[in-house]
């Protein structure tokens, strides 16, 4: 197997080193080889496509083979680790087809590509490599998209006004090097031309993948043993229960308003951009001291988290706040944190996203994804030190914003509501998910239901877009918890919080009916009667 593996991860850095070095493309491996191909951007021909299918076909034959043979536990998990991500990757370039019908695929190579090249050593060399494949790029990109949505257009057009920016900015980096010049300006043009190409193709208002595409997500690229029926009653039943729960906890803060009226009320003062960063970012100290202070979390090694406004050519498919790190730990390109500036302009509104920092701050940093991400990048096993899950990596966040909350980080009785509030978000995110991908829920009711947790219009329509264009991913952040907490439940009387966090991050981001079979089988060895 682990020949297998090593096959796959270095075929897939070789072919796709820009997806497999960022987690914007969640349905790729992180493949530490990635690094070595800096220079490179991703192989989106029509032949190479085909190619690398029927290619990563080949490892999953080889992995079926391995099914009869005599495998412990953790090579039992491995293989269907490593089967999920092959699984993942064959669905999403062979039967969804993503490269026909997501113009921001091309656009999120050419852009992240160039900013993970200028974050490395010697990078004139490589970003001179990358700006020159950039028409190349968005050439076949203009090939091969034939089954694009309104949706999907929409959302390029707005990125390619931002792409286009971020080009000319990172001019001033070249120092007047005619070469890096020439290229920037033409990788510009190329985007203008793309740009054309956008505004007149052919597009259908036909976006829903299909009930089909969802159970096949849920089973075979998570791992989960719940059918879609299953996991829409959980998010029913949790929304119920926690809007409940918010009605309640708003009364004790006033009576006379309802909880919108009353989160409503909340500001958060900060008068400028630097100030806003410097908040996140005395935030993210602040949890972290607490986790290490209450000792509930095993923390990793201490690596710099820089908090920087989300990069221009993302921003309108990011929420208001995010997070990054590079594939490897090893010391160069810095773990972010972004923030999502162009909602500065909110922050004395009703509709203030930042009113949420400190649950943001929790969910991307201590104890969310930053911790996770540290955990999974030291693992020994080259398997789960280079696949993330949806599932694990969304519910883990959420789960963490859950803990802080239930240990005492805050006692302001605001923050306790907004926690509530983004439970009941993820709740209906999952609803959303569902309904928007089966068809039977449309943009507008979608849009509707949002505005109902106090959002803006216009917020909630930025947001139903990302959830009609993001499917199946939506109902990770619901399920993932879910599925945390009804594993914490069943071991609570057997191991303390803390060794249950352990074993959990521990075995990787593996699917969670193995994770219950491996913390079992952790238990019964600790026993006396066992040894």
């Amino acid at each position: 197997m682990s020949e297998i593996a090593t096959g796959y991860f270095s075929f897939m850095a070789r072919n796709f080193p820009v997806m497999c070095a960022s987690d914007e493309f969640y349905f790729f491996p992180r493949s530490s080889e990635s690094v070595e191909y800096s220079g490179c951007l991703d192989q989106l021909g029509r032949e190479e496509i085909e190619q690398s299918f029927l290619e990563v076909k080949g490892f999953l034959k080889d992995l079926e083979n391995l099914k009869g043979e005599d495998l412990n536990l953790e090579e039992k998990i491995d293989l269907d680790l490593l089967r999920q991500s092959i699984l993942t990757f064959l669905r999403e370039y062979g039967q969804v087809r993503i490269w026909q019908k997501d113009p921001c695929l091309y656009l999120k190579i050419a852009m992240i590509g160039q900013d993970q090249a200028l974050s490395t050593e010697k990078w004139e060399e490589k970003v001179l490599n990358r700006l020159t494949k950039i028409p190349d790029l968005l050439h076949q990109g203009e090939l091969n998209l034939t089954d694009v949505s309104n949706l999907h257009r929409e959302a390029a057009l707005e990125m390619l006004a931002g792409s286009i920016d971020f080009l000319a900015a990172t001019k001033d980096e070249f120092n007047y090097k005619s070469e890096l010049e020439t290229a920037n300006l033409r990788a510009i043009e190329s985007l203008e031309k793309f740009r054309d190409f956008l505004r007149s193709v052919s597009t259908t208002d036909v976006f829903a993948q299909g009930e089909e595409i969802l159970a096949q997500i849920l089973a075979e690229n998570y791992g989960s043993n719940r059918s879609l029926e299953e996991v829409h009653e959980i998010a029913t039943r949790e929304y119920q229960g926690v809007l409940n729960q918010i009605e309640n906890l708003s009364l004790t803060i006033d009576k006379h308003k309802n909880w919108q009226e009353v989160l409503a009320d909340y500001r958060v003062e900060v008068d400028d951009p630097v100030n806003l960063i410097e908040l996140y970012r005395r935030e993210v100290s602040s949890l972290r001291n607490f986790l290490e202070k209450n000792d509930i979390v095993p923390l990793p090694s201490f690596q710099e988290i820089k908090v920087a406004g989300s990069p221009i050519y993302l921003e309108p498919l990011r929420s208001s706040a995010s997070y990054s790190s590079p594939p490897t730990n090893t010391i160069g390109p810095q773990c972010f944190f972004y923030i999502k500036m162009s909602e500065m302009d909110l922050v004395q509104s009703d509709d203030n996203p930042h009113k949420e920092y400190l649950f943001m701050t929790a969910h991307e940093t201590y104890p969310g994804h930053h911790l996770l991400d540290m955990s999974r990048k030291a693992q020994p096993n080259p398997v789960r030190r280079q696949i993330e899950s949806p599932l694990f990596y969304e519910g883990w966040a959420c789960y963490g914003e859950q803990l802080i909350d239930e240990t005492g980080y805050s006692e302001d009785p605001y923050q306790k509501l907004i926690c509530r509030k983004r439970q009941l978000w993820r709740s209906l995110r999952a609803l959303l998910d569902i309904g928007l991908h089966t068809g039977k829920l449309g943009l507008a009711e979608a849009r509707e239901r949002l505005a109902g947790l106090g959002l803006s219009r216009q917020r909630a329509y930025q947001q139903v877009r990302n959830y009609a264009l993001t499917y199946g991913y939506q109902l990770c952040y619901l399920l993932g918890r879910y599925e945390i907490m009804e594993l914490r439940k069943k071991f609570a009387d057997k191991i303390s919080l803390k060794e249950f966090h352990n074993l959990l991050l521990k075995g990787g981001q593996i699917p969670f009916k193995w994770i219950e079979k491996r913390i079992d089988k952790n238990i019964k060895c600790q026993s006396p009667k066992f040894k």
